[in-house]
């Protein structure tokens, strides 16, 4: 999979990218879509082309191509009309936010992870407190700046 992070002048990589792994079948990930405005309508035209009969005889099955992007008006809606789209939003809640940050753990087995570590006495609290701070952030960023005022 290759990963571009959109931007001033990462258009013409992102381009490339795209016209490589829709021959080779593999995946391509533009991320920061929305700070590429300029671009979007070339990613348009672009994805026009895979819609085409033209694009379906040159396009690997096995080709996909992965958006990401903050909600933005330039954001063209032949795109989001031909494109299958996922949201992810924080759990609401302090302790719904902790649950998920200690259910969706990447490692296979959460409780190897906890006891591997040599100093449990300062490991655990350590952990917790990270996780505690990250589901207060992501519940008072809500309210804006009165967040963190009031």
């Amino acid at each position: 999979m290759k990963k571009v992070s959109l931007g001033a002048g990462t258009g013409s990589i992102a381009t490339q990218h795209i016209k490589q792994a829709r021959k080779v079948g593999t995946w391509v990930l533009l991320q920061n879509c929305h700070l590429a405005p300029s671009w979007l309508n070339d990613l348009a035209r672009i994805c026009e082309q895979l819609d085409s009969n033209i694009g379906k005889d040159t396009t690997h099955p096995s080709f996909r191509l992965w958006l990401t992007s903050y909600a933005t008006p330039e954001f063209p809606l032949s795109i989001l009309q031909n494109c299958v789209k996922m949201t992810n939003e924080p759990p609401k809640g302090i302790k719904a936010n902790l649950q998920v940050s200690f259910t969706t753990a990447p490692i296979s087995d959460l409780e190897d992870f906890y006891d591997a570590h040599p100093k449990q006495d300062l490991f655990r609290p350590m952990l917790f407190g990270m996780c505690f701070l990250h589901a207060i952030i992501q519940e008072r960023r809500g309210f804006g700046s009165l967040g963190w005022n009031i």
